[in-house]
């Protein structure tokens, strides 16, 4: 009878436990590639272009990657409030969010983030209630992977614009405070969809500016009206609107135009302005807006004006209002029939000064421009 050798024995076995390994890896790993593959929270963006007050309600706008399933669901947010209590806010119950299988989902809510430095935790639950997804961003004090910018003191002043940009960052330059705590800010909505469509989601915002020489940015919002109903209704609670509206508010203004609920009067026609002389009583500045002193500018004509008139063109003072303050409930709104974003206005000397009035900045002395 024959027998096997010990370092034989060793290598049978050894060869017996390699095949069996290798058959269990072939068994597994069919069922591993049937493993779903998890959804995640792949970014942040908080407040407009990263400023937001702390202790004030702002937009967060929630970035979720599906894997290879499709899950619908709730997104949670759960930050520390002023007191460092930690709060939570959903989203939306009547719209749940959709991750489809490696496709790009956005969410947008508002949070009250009350604290620097704060931990802002996100979660996505499936409609079974189970965590399909999680996430820890803080706030500190610049953007990063993992990392939103931190809040500004509350008693800072926000401005807030949309539209073609109107450069306003020189007119505050000389009214900002060196103290941290008093600043004044200029931060931007680039595109329609960041507007809020809540009137709370512009509590960390003093003052919204709208210039609508462009007006294909406004066409999204005629098939989202909330956006412009929160924006009135922020107003209505104490908000302040400047807009600037000149050669499209035939199309603006008008009786259905979108921003017809702004006007402080009935959009009539559109006048031609060739005097000049108005613009520089208001603003205050000897600058001559031409070479020549000739101008040649189509402005909205209103009747029917509401407000204190601070500027007009023609004879009458009220013939052709340029700068009209109108209260709306607790707020206000300051109607300029011009555009100070397109030559020759951009380019005028004088802007600055104007602005500053329109604007009613006070300088780091608390005087008035």
């Amino acid at each position: 009878m024959s027998s096997i050798s010990l370092p034989h024995r060793h290598s049978l076995l050894h060869l017996v436990t390699c095949l069996l390994v290798a058959c269990l890896l072939f068994v597994a790993n069919p069922l591993m590639a049937q493993q779903p593959q998890a959804a995640k929270i792949t970014g942040a963006r908080i407040g407009f272009g990263g400023i937001y007050k702390l202790g004030c309600w702002t937009p967060l706008q929630i970035e979720l990657r599906g894997g290879s399933g499709a899950w619908t669901g709730t997104v949670v947010v759960s930050v520390p409030d002023t007191d460092g209590v930690t709060t939570r806010v959903f989203s939306d119950p009547i719209r749940p969010v959709a991750i489809g299988p490696e496709q790009t989902t956005t969410v947008r809510l508002f949070v009250r983030v009350g604290q620097a430095m704060s931990p802002i935790d996100v979660k996505f639950l499936s409609a079974d209630g189970k965590v399909r997804a999680k996430r820890i961003f803080f706030a500190g004090p610049e953007a990063q992977p993992g990392i939103v910018p931190g809040g500004v003191p509350a008693t800072n002043r926000v401005l807030l614009e949309f539209g073609p940009t109107l450069d306003i960052g020189e007119s505050i330059q000389t009214t900002t405070s060196s103290d941290a705590h008093l600043k004044t800010r200029v931060t931007r909505a680039e595109r329609a969809e960041e507007l809020p469509t809540r009137w709370y989601g512009y509590e960390s915002i003093e003052t919204v500016l709208l210039s609508t020489s462009d007006t294909e940015l406004y066409r999204p919002l005629l098939q989202n009206q909330e956006r412009i109903e929160a924006l009135g209704d922020w107003v209505r609670r104490g908000g302040q609107l400047i807009l600037f509206c000149a050669q499209n508010a035939e199309e603006l203004l008008a009786e259905d135009g979108l921003l017809a609920p702004f006007a402080p009067g009935k959009f009539e026609r559109m006048e031609q302005l060739t005097q000049a002389q108005s613009l520089a009583t208001f603003s205050g500045s000897e600058q001559p807006i031409t070479r020549d002193r000739r101008i040649d500018l189509q402005v909205p004509s209103l009747v029917d004006v509401q407000g204190d008139i601070l500027a007009s063109a023609g004879r009458s003072t009220t013939n052709v209002p340029l700068v009209v303050r109108t209260r709306h409930g607790l707020g206000e709104v300051v109607f300029v029939g011009l555009d100070f974003d397109r030559p020759p206005l951009r380019d005028w000397g004088g802007r600055t000064s104007f602005l500053r009035r329109v604007l009613d900045l006070q300088d780091s002395k608390g005087n008035k421009q």
